[in-house]
């Protein structure tokens, strides 16, 4: 079964708690779901979508612990992934 299976890109994710009413047996979940149950980065609200509010950009590099360099560098980054076809509006690699 395994081998008919493809891969279609890969996702950068943070660990989340775990719902309440997820059965699991585990403390943290790893999802990409659409619906907040995951945390992907990028964020593309927070460094490349430009329809946003400043605001957001603010707190997503300090959620990133980075400098204003850093930011703009991985601003630029994302940017650059995204206009080359290497990443999807999911955040898809």
């Amino acid at each position: 079964m395994m081998n008919n299976m493809k891969c279609f890109g890969y996702y950068i994710v943070k660990p989340l708690l775990k719902p309440q009413w997820c059965d699991l047996k585990a403390s943290y979940i790893l999802s990409v779901s659409e619906d907040g149950l995951s945390e992907k980065f990028p964020d593309l609200e927070k460094c490349f979508w430009i329809n946003y509010p400043i605001s957001y950009r603010i707190e997503y590099q300090k959620y990133l612990n980075l400098n204003d360099n850093e930011f703009n560098d991985f601003c630029d980054l994302v940017a650059n992934l995204f206009y080359n076809n290497m990443m999807t509006t999911d955040v898809r690699f």
